[in-house]
């Protein structure tokens, strides 16, 4: 899809996919480089025509999955994959225990 509108991203046409659901108003997005904000931006400006929303929204209902569980469960397990690259005890405050995550 993302060449067939250009040379799109991926990542461009998954926050376009977003922003594009009438339930949605604002998407948080992570950039490390002025390149990626550009990228973001460039998004935002992507319209979706009905043939290609259709398309996306074909893929996404046998591909996505609801996450089984509870919300942020795989977090809290310290030990498991999700749960090496979080960051605890960031709201202690009085308290360097936060430091130690960081």
């Amino acid at each position: 899809l993302g060449d067939r509108l250009g040379g799109v991203t991926i990542s461009q046409l998954s926050l376009a996919w977003c922003l594009s659901m009438p339930s949605v108003a604002s998407a948080i997005v992570g950039a490390r480089t002025t390149a990626r904000i550009d990228s973001n931006i460039a998004a935002v400006k992507l319209k979706l025509v009905p043939d290609i929303l259709a398309e996306i929204n074909k893929a996404a209902e046998e591909t996505l999955q609801p996450v089984k569980g509870e919300f942020y469960e795989l977090e809290r397990e310290r030990e498991g994959k999700h749960g090496a690259i979080m960051r605890y005890n960031l709201q202690c405050l009085g308290d360097d225990a936060h430091l130690k995550e960081l």
